[in-house]
């Protein structure tokens, strides 16, 4: 049976990311590594090649840009994540995710491509945070200027994964 992973106390993130976390909808947060990439697999699995170059305005993300910003975030989490569980005291720089999605190239990437890479890292990820003791969870450290706890970013890469299909399934998929 799964330990339960509490639910991040406010002081265990910054503000900005209580709607991700608040989109987690339990405490059995583990299983959900694998049932929300299933979901959002599913949502785009089957799209037209083209598609994923589709945005839905004018200076947003192609579905591909969001797929790597959700590559990405999902892989900066989970080194914070690391550096937290193993002690290190250092404090973590933010990111610019705007000048990550410049910095990639993705016109020859498809979104099977895309979709293999997250796969591998959500596996990684899973493995990785059921690896956790039960007092690794409560440790923190500072990413970005303000305090947050591994369990936090666990459920901040769930959150967030759950706020990109939302927007999927709203401003894209019903235009490809």
């Amino acid at each position: 049976m799964e330990r339960a992973i509490e639910r991040p106390q406010a002081g265990e993130f910054a503000p900005f990311y209580a709607n991700y976390i608040n989109l987690v909808s339990s405490t059995a947060i583990l299983p959900q590594f694998q049932l929300n990439l299933d979901k959002t697999i599913a949502l785009l699995e089957h799209l037209p090649l083209e598609a994923g170059n589709f945005a839905y305005a004018e200076g947003k993300w192609s579905i591909k840009e969001l797929l790597q910003h959700c590559i990405d975030t999902e892989q900066i989490m989970l080194y914070r994540a690391l550096r937290f569980a193993r002690n290190d005291g250092q404090a973590l720089v933010g990111f610019d995710e705007d000048a990550y999605v410049l910095a990639v190239d993705l016109k020859n990437r498809s979104l099977a491509d895309l979709l293999i890479d997250w796969r591998s890292l959500r596996q990684f990820s899973q493995r990785f945070f059921l690896s956790l003791r039960a007092e690794d969870w409560e440790k923190r450290g500072i990413a970005s200027g303000k305090t947050c706890s591994v369990r936090a970013l666990a459920y901040i890469i769930l959150g967030h994964e759950s706020h990109h299909r939302n927007i999927l399934e709203e401003r894209y998929l019903p235009y490809v």
